[in-house]
């Protein structure tokens, strides 16, 4: 496969065409690169345009979009979007929205109003001779916070299925054959439904990014560490200028705290031991007031006895 990964190769694109050779070197993935970078403004609209071009003129191109997400307008229609025009001219719809080869090439999704012998699928395209032009158009309308954009389309060349090393799509399309390696690799080549080379949708890997999520989950991890650089800067910020725990008039109003807790417990053991002295001296005059209403003893009162 051969990979087309920056935007800063298309003025390059423009100037030559994207050619094909056997084999291994019979399929390319075109993604987007940093134009999918949110941080990246334009004064223009950015359009870039390029051919793929076969080996072989009489061999044709299968292009599958594995995952898409372009900007649509309030009606439905395409701010950002690619689209393939043919060696005779004609041109394929503008591709944009959010879809996936999975989704867009499962049976359930893929119903029979969409087969076709130029698109079999919501996602492929099909020029069965000669050159394709590829137009990438992305508006110059900034991002909003939440978005994210990404593409990445597979060209893969076809021809007749007497080469050696070359496979049949399927049983229902013995007459289209690519490179016996593009079977299993995780990119649907074949434009038919069920993802046919890869033996079935369900196997088929290659999503779109949830850009939600990962907005939330790097903000979340972005939120913790400013948190974090906060509290450690006011840690070495209270230090620095002794404020707080580290200020002089903290510890000296901890003593002062302390000895007046000690004066009052003082205060308090003495009030609490007066009760105790007045209980003694109260059962000591009772027991005299008692000596004193007794009648005198008997030896007392005779003495001779």
């Amino acid at each position: 496969m051969i990979n087309i990964v920056d935007y800063k190769q298309c003025p390059r694109l423009g100037e030559r065409n994207v050619e094909l050779e056997t084999d291994s070197f019979s399929g390319l993935v075109l993604t987007l690169g940093t134009l999918k970078d949110s941080a990246w403004h334009r004064d223009d609209n950015f359009v870039c345009k390029f051919d793929v071009k076969p080996f072989n003129p009489s061999m044709g191109m299968f292009i599958v979009i594995q995952s898409i997400v372009f900007r649509k307008n309030s009606t439905g229609g395409c701010i950002d979007y690619i689209q393939y025009r043919r060696g005779d001219g004609s041109t394929s719809r503008q591709y944009c929205g959010s879809l996936t080869a999975s989704l867009g090439m499962d049976r359930i999704f893929a119903p029979d109003v969409y087969v076709s012998e130029v698109a079999p699928t919501v996602n492929s395209f099909i020029s069965h001779f000669g050159k394709v032009e590829v137009t990438i158009h992305i508006s110059k309308e900034p991002l909003k916070a939440h978005q994210e954009m990404n593409l990445e389309v597979v060209f893969t060349q076809f021809s007749s299925c007497n080469m050696r090393d070359y496979r049949d799509c399927g049983k229902q399309y013995k007459n289209y054959c690519i490179y016996k390696d593009f079977f299993n690799d995780v990119y649907v080549n074949c434009p038919f439904p069920d993802c046919t080379d890869e033996g079935g949708c369900d196997r088929q890997i290659t999503t779109p990014p949830n850009s939600m999520a990962n907005n939330v989950v790097i903000g979340s991890v972005t939120s913790l560490f400013v948190v974090f650089l906060f509290f450690i800067c006011s840690l070495w910020l209270c230090r620095k200028y002794k404020k707080f725990c580290w200020d002089e008039n903290f510890a000296n109003s901890s003593n002062t705290n302390r000895t007046v807790e000690t004066e009052e417990n003082e205060e308090t053991s003495n009030n609490i031991s007066l009760p105790s002295t007045t209980r003694d001296t109260t059962l000591h005059n009772i027991n005299a007031d008692e000596d004193k209403d007794l009648p005198p003893a008997y030896d007392t009162l005779f003495p001779n006895r």
